[in-house]
């Protein structure tokens, strides 16, 4: 029996010594960042910076690899189906992993059994934007305008289901108001619709809002973040409006296999916050309306739990579900 117990542990450490020995020897070969969307959007050209850091750091070739459609789910699945070492990544938006995996009926996978939160690389808040003959021009003004006339006014979103359904839902249940939902193709389709009025307003990110706004094309009724944003000082913060609790917004994550080595995953994070720490970088977030907020593995995946609950409650609130 002793010798069944020293074989056994034996067995255990000699596991244990060459998962870490791998773990030590990470990388040694190209790294793939899988990206569920086409060429020229804010996650690809995000992953392309992460890649070309990660790159110069690591001394192994980083490269993109776009895998479109599915609204990201092809490329999970690409990750899911590699080897759990490191060497395959999963670029995505939050919506991927809060928020679709928790409203689809049927449920096709728990993300935090299958992934591994590795780091946030980007984040931006959502703005509310409306066109310019829209009578409101402050959130408590919106409020006020959606409960003088129940039902007529109404919200656009990128589609059901899209994180800025959601973060109308939320608005409309936080602040008691019946506004209409209207749901486009992705949050381009809506643009036009804005101007000219046809909608009331949309919750967009950063990214696209900021400049629609500096343009004049459309007007900003508030940020949905802690604090101001720095391309629109003068647009101020819900909070600041007497509003508070709604800070909403979106950001861009890493996200390796289920298994693979924590040191790996510890390695990857340290060297991905390094590279967004560069002056660099930090200049080309701050110029596409983002920011990054440093992050450990543990510190990340308290964010995506508390994320998750927050639009699970939302979704059964408001009866929104997915199916296939």
């Amino acid at each position: 029996m002793m010798i069944r117990r020293n074989t056994f542990s034996l067995a255990i450490a000699l596991a244990l010594a060459c998962t870490a020995s791998l773990a030590q020897d990470f990388p040694n070969k190209p790294i793939k960042l899988v990206v569920g969307f086409a060429p020229g959007g804010a996650t690809d050209i995000l992953a392309r910076m992460m890649g070309q850091g990660l790159t110069a750091r690591l001394g192994q070739p980083v490269v993109v690899d776009n895998r479109p459609g599915a609204n990201g789910a092809l490329a999970a699945q690409a990750v899911l189906s590699s080897p759990a070492d490191g060497y395959t990544l999963f670029v995505t938006p939050s919506g991927a992993i809060t928020l679709e995996p928790t409203i689809r009926k049927p449920r096709k996978y728990d993300p935090f059994q299958v992934f591994a939160p590795v780091a946030m690389a980007a984040r931006f808040p959502f703005v509310i934007v409306a066109g310019n003959s829209q009578p409101f021009n402050t959130g408590p003004e919106l409020v006020a305008a959606a409960k003088a006339k129940p039902g007529a006014l109404s919200y656009a979103s990128a589609g059901n289901g899209s994180l800025n359904h959601l973060g109308s839902e939320h608005f409309k249940l936080r602040t008691g108001t019946d506004i209409t939902h209207i749901p486009y193709k992705g949050d381009g389709a809506s643009i036009n619709d804005l101007i000219g009025g046809t909608v009331s307003f949309n919750m967009l990110t950063a990214p696209v809002a900021i400049p629609l706004v500096q343009g004049g094309r459309l007007k900003a009724v508030a940020t949905m973040d802690s604090s101001r944003s720095s391309s629109l000082p003068n647009v101020p913060t819900l909070a600041e409006q007497g509003m508070p609790g709604f800070e909403i917004g979106s950001w861009i994550g890493v996200f390796a296999p289920a298994g693979t080595p924590p040191a790996t995953v510890e390695r990857l994070n340290r060297e991905i916050l390094a590279v967004f720490a560069t002056p660099d970088a930090v200049k080309q977030l701050q110029a596409g309306a983002m920011s990054h907020t440093p992050m450990t593995p543990a510190q990340f995946t308290d964010l995506l739990r508390k994320e998750t609950a927050r639009w699970q409650e939302v979704a059964e609130k408001a009866n929104i579900s997915l199916t296939d």
